[in-house]
């Protein structure tokens, strides 16, 4: 049920999803909204990935139904999805390796949203902006292969900008980041959606960072939505200490509580 003065961007209906004898997913219900920017969270093997993949079309879900814009996607293929403004990274990087940061940017906006109505100058605006609001500028003319592995990540993220999605999922983007590229990337991904118009789901285990940033969090435990909702009390919850932030985790939600990390809620 849509909540009043938010508009469904996403709905997942009794999504199932199982691989042999695991159920990944077990009837999972969620919805997310316009402009919101949502923290996906638990422990290894809960099933975020393979949210993602389902979302983005990557797997097939066995039960259930997924619609985006008010519009039913399940017979959509990846790059059909893509199109409607479905983008993803991915917790191992893909970029493509033999072509430069900008040129990974293009094939993004080709394959991406209203690649039909795209213009020379349209397409060098939005490489452009996204080159800039990220720090590549300098990296323009790199080979991916040539790059770090922040680098890259920033490029992974920078490609699925390029094919000007209104829904993003991110997975697992600030892994390996030092506590300095940390920040820089924490900020970046804050000022994302209001730069780009994007709504985010956000995979990551730097709890720090999802507090900062997300105006909710969504908890997944073997595959069945465990809790939902204002981060602080999420991570107060004793079901999500128990299931995913251990022994530690009532000081750490009591400390965290404790902060202002720059959010209203």
């Amino acid at each position: 049920m849509e909540e009043v003065g938010k508009k469904t961007l996403l709905e997942i209906k009794e999504v199932t999803k199982w691989f042999g004898g695991v159920n990944a997913l077990q009837g999972l219900n969620l919805q997310v909204y316009q402009d919101e920017i949502v923290g996906l969270i638990g422990p290894n093997g809960a099933g975020k990935t393979t949210l993602f993949n389902v979302i983005s079309g990557s797997f097939r879900q066995n039960l259930g139904e997924i619609s985006f814009g008010g519009q039913n996607i399940d017979k959509l293929k990846a790059f059909e999805r893509c199109r409607l403004g479905i983008a993803r990274t991915f917790q191992t990087v893909r970029p493509f390796l033999d072509f430069s940061v900008e040129e990974n940017l293009i094939i993004g906006a080709w394959y991406g949203r209203g690649k039909e109505r795209l213009s020379g100058r349209d397409l060098q605006e939005t490489t452009e902006k996204i080159l800039e609001t990220l720090g590549l500028q300098a990296k323009r003319h790199d080979l991916a292969k040539n790059l770090t592995l922040v680098e890259r990540k920033f490029v992974e993220v920078a490609r699925a900008l390029a094919t000007k999605p209104r829904l993003l999922l991110l997975d697992e983007v600030l892994s390996g980041l030092n506590p300095a590229e940390l920040e820089k990337a924490v900020q970046l991904i804050k000022n994302l959606s209001v730069s780009f118009g994007v709504t985010i789901i956000w995979i990551e285990h730097i709890m720090k960072a999802l507090l900062a940033v997300c105006d909710r969090f969504v908890v997944l435990n073997y595959g069945i939505k465990l809790t939902e909702g204002k981060p602080s009390e999420v991570v107060a919850d004793e079901r999500v200490i128990e299931a995913y932030l251990g022994r530690t985790g009532k000081k750490f939600a009591e400390r965290m509580g404790q902060l202002n990390l720059g959010r209203k809620e």
